[in-house]
């Protein structure tokens, strides 16, 4: 859909590095933020906005996905949508897990420091307790999580 929209020469999807393991995320690379502040900021607000409509117009977000997409619309009234965050921004204990999710299903074998690479400073200032609300709205519980991985993981 970026394609369509001009933008994927600017943005690339987290799952275009690591092929078959879908993660949300935006990677924008410090010469284009440096050239095209405005345009970052632009794309993350929109994202933003998309994250809210999909969550207050569900049924509205899913008609609209055939138009954009080449999935059919009786597809797109069933099937799963992601929980989008509302403040487009995830804990960073949660980022974390995943990323040694990655790590234990041999998608990544790079240990790597999420502070340095992930910047919300570009999306609009978050509501306050976001972090903790989010954390209970997907009941992101580690120790819970890891035990409900299938054995020999």
């Amino acid at each position: 859909m970026l394609e369509m929209h001009g933008v994927s020469r600017l943005f690339s999807s987290m799952n275009d590095m690591i092929p078959g393991y879908v993660v949300d995320g935006i990677v924008v690379g410090d010469g284009t933020i440096e050239r095209k502040p405005e345009a970052v900021h632009s794309f993350c607000r929109a994202l933003v906005r998309a994250f809210k409509f999909i969550r207050e117009e569900e049924v509205e977000a899913r008609k609209s996905l055939p138009y954009y997409t080449s999935v059919p619309e009786a597809v797109a009234m069933k099937c799963a949508l992601r929980e989008v965050s509302p403040d487009g921004r995830e804990p960073l204990d949660l980022i974390r897990f995943q990323i040694g999710m990655i790590k234990l299903f041999s998608f990544l074998n790079n240990d790597m420091d999420i502070a340095k690479i992930i910047d919300y400073s570009f999306l609009p200032p978050p509501t306050p307790g976001w972090e903790e609300a989010r954390r209970e709205e997907i009941g992101f519980d580690e120790k819970e999580w890891l035990e409900a991985l299938p054995r020999g993981s």
